[in-house]
């Protein structure tokens, strides 16, 4: 059986919380979503998104701009696979199977 951690990760410190925590592997949809364009309409089931993203009809996805948005995409990829490794290294592993709970619990608040 696999863990997969899905839900509300959108940093690099979700990414490598989650795996530390015991999950096997990370889905982060929604910031993917955000960077290619997304504005949360909700209208994902309906076939009617405002942005074309979600939606099958060919006259609406025309509005996805690949050439503008893949970039923003490949970017925010890039950047978060950064933050973990730099993650990683301040934990002071070489790789993520290294990764136990005791630093992420060992956490503070945002202001400490």
């Amino acid at each position: 059986m696999r863990l997969v951690a899905s839900g509300k990760l959108v940093t690099g410190f979700d990414c490598v919380a989650k795996p530390a925590l015991g999950a096997d592997a990370c889905n982060m949809a929604r910031p993917m979503m955000f960077a290619l364009g997304c504005i949360q309409a909700r209208r994902c089931h309906t076939d009617h998104c405002p942005t074309g993203i979600t939606t099958q009809d060919p006259n609406s996805n025309k509005a996805v701009d690949v050439e503008t948005h893949a970039p923003r995409v490949a970017n925010f990829h890039a950047r978060t696979l950064e933050s973990v490794q730099e993650i990683i290294g301040v934990l002071g592993c070489t790789n993520p199977e290294e990764l136990t709970p005791a630093p992420i619990l060992m956490r503070g608040s945002h202001a400490q």
